[in-house]
């Protein structure tokens, strides 16, 4: 596996898979993310998506929480703004408002997950990812009026 730091394929909508496939591609997922972070001197990931190493499936890592088809059922109401950076654009951080807790139903957990902080996050990141949608295209309009967007 590698990174893809190709923002049209990372664009590219991802199909829904099956538990049995998710949860697989999820372990190997998962330790690709254990690797990277073991090898990094500079970064340590939290959370990585399914189409950041090219494989376009619904399927990502939160810590280490493997989410087969997730979906956001519910956000807190109220939101933080955060500095956010990426694997598949190493080296830029924007500042990215989010929802400082959601709720992620999944195919291959019992219950809803409800995340907090940091975690919330990266959970909306990564599902992000799984949509099409890069953190940069949630930054805030003025901001990316004054950074010369």
């Amino acid at each position: 596996m590698r990174i893809i730091k190709d923002e049209v394929q990372l664009r590219l909508p991802c199909k829904p898979v099956s538990v049995k496939e998710g949860k697989e591609f999820g372990r190997k997922l998962y330790s690709f993310l254990l690797t990277h972070n073991k090898k990094s001197s500079t970064t340590r990931a939290v959370g990585i998506a399914a189409p950041q190493v090219g494989k376009l499936i619904t399927v990502c890592v939160v810590e280490d929480w493997v989410m087969v088809n997730p979906k956001i059922i519910s956000y807190a109401n109220h939101g933080i703004e955060s500095l956010e950076g990426c694997l598949s654009f190493p080296d830029e951080y924007k500042t990215v408002w989010r929802w400082e807790q959601v709720s992620v139903q999944c195919d291959n957990w019992p219950e809803v997950q409800t995340f907090k902080g940091v975690l919330a996050i990266v959970a909306q990141h990564e599902i992000d990812h799984l949509l099409g949608t890069l953190y940069f295209d949630r930054v805030d309009r003025d901001y990316r009026n004054s950074e010369g967007w």
